[in-house]
């Protein structure tokens, strides 16, 4: 049992560097992309404050920060959605192929 933890485990890793790679890129778009944000944009250069709804009853309304929008946009872009998919779908493939790998590494070590 523990040594099929640690094929897991490397397993696991070895399958990580994909994904790691892709919120890499995704992170990058987001700082490509960080002055063409049309949301910021509208927040940022208009005039009036905007206010966010209060988290609790006895909280009060919050003004919605210039650069807090900005800096969202760098984890919380368009190629977020897409990386949401990619992961369900990579998630579903890891678990399928270890499954695969386990069955193998049963069979080889005879447990």
């Amino acid at each position: 049992k523990v040594s099929l933890y640690f094929c897991w485990l490397g397993f696991y890793t070895s399958w990580l560097i994909v994904p790691s790679a892709v919120g890499v890129l995704c992170f990058l778009y987001g700082i490509f992309t960080y002055n063409q944000n049309q949301i910021a944009d509208g927040i940022c250069n208009n005039p009036k404050d905007f206010l966010m709804c209060p988290r609790c009853d006895t909280c009060h309304f919050e003004t919605l920060d210039c650069q807090g929008v900005r800096v969202a946009h760098l984890f919380d872009n368009n190629f977020t959605v897409a990386f949401s998919v990619f992961m369900s779908i990579w998630a579903r493939l890891f678990l399928e192929f270890w499954k695969r790998e386990q069955s193998s590494k049963a069979f080889e070590w005879d447990t």
